[in-house]
C-alpha cells in the first residue's frame, strides 16, 4: 500500500574538498612563511649595516702614570737606583733621640758632618739636603736587602737606595773607622739629628717634619 505522505529521502553527505585542494592549500602556506622569514631577515640585516656603517671599533688601553721617583740619596750618583718606601711599616720614633746632645762643632760649618756607629757597619752624613746612612763599601745594609743606603731629605721624605760602587759616600771599614760617634749620643746640624744607640742603631730624623728613619743590620724602619 502506498503511503498517502511523501517519505524524504535521505540527503546525499557533502563532499570535503578533494586532496589535491588540501595539497595546494598546505604549499602555498609554506611558501608563504618561507617569504615572509627572508624579508624579515633582510630588513635585520640591511637595518644593522646601516646602524653600523662608517663605524669603526676602537679599544682604549689605559697605561697606569709613572710614579715620580724621589731624588737620589747622592745627586752625583747618577747611576743610583731608588727602592720603594711605601711597603714598609712605620713605627713609633719614641726614644731614638733621647740621647746626650754632642756639639756639631767644624763640621755645620763646612757644610757636611760625618759620623759612624762604633761597629763601623753604618757611616752617615747631614747636609742641608739630607741625613744619609750607608753600609761599607761593598756591603748591604742590613740583612736580606740588596740596598746600601737609607736616607731622609729636607722636606721628611724617606727612601732606601743602592748607591753605586764609586760613590764618594761610600768608604771601606778602616775609613768609617776615623769618623766613629759614640754610643748614647746625637748631634744635630742643617736641620737634621742623627742618633747613635747600641740596641738601636743608627737613627736621623728631618727635625721640622719629625719624618726619618732607623736602622740595624737586622731591622729598619721609617716613622
Amino acid at each position: 500500500m502506498t503511503s498517502p505522505y511523501p517519505v524524504p529521502q535521505p540527503e546525499p553527505p557533502p563532499r570535503g574538498p578533494s586532496r589535491v585542494v588540501i595539497g595546494l592549500l598546505i604549499a602555498l602556506a609554506v611558501v608563504v612563511t618561507v617569504g615572509l622569514a627572508v624579508v624579515a631577515i633582510g630588513i635585520v640585516m640591511e637595518n644593522d649595516g646601516t646602524a653600523n656603517r662608517g663605524k669603526s671599533t676602537v679599544t682604549v688601553v689605559q697605561t697606569p702614570a709613572s710614579t715620580p721617583q724621589s731624588p737620589s740619596v747622592a745627586p752625583s750618583q747618577s747611576s743610583s737606583t731608588l727602592a720603594t718606601t711605601t711597603t714598609k711599616p712605620t713605627r713609633s720614633s719614641a726614644g731614638l733621640f733621647d740621647n746626650a746632645p754632642l756639639s756639631p762643632g767644624l763640621c755645620q760649618t763646612n757644610g757636611l758632618c760625618r759620623l759612624s756607629s762604633p761597629t763601623g757597619n753604618f757611616m752617615c752624613y747631614i747636609d742641608a739636603a739630607r741625613a744619609t746612612c750607608t753600609a761599607p763599601r761593598g756591603e748591604k745594609l742590613l740583612n736580606g736587602q740588596t740596598v746600601n743606603a737609607i736616607s731622609v731629605d729636607e722636606a721628611g721624605n724617606t727612601e732606601l737606595a743602592t748607591l753605586s760602587a764609586g760613590s764618594e759616600k761610600l768608604l771601606d771599614r778602616p775609613e768609617i773607622g776615623k769618623h766613629v760617634f759614640p754610643y748614647g749620643n746625637q748631634v744635630t746640624a742643617f736641620g737634621f739629628t742623627c742618633a747613635v744607640g747600641e740596641s738601636t742603631g743608627v737613627s736621623c730624623r728631618q727635625d721640622s717634619s719629625g719624618k726619618g728613619f732607623s736602622v740595624t743590620r737586622q731591622d729598619y724602619f721609617f716613622f
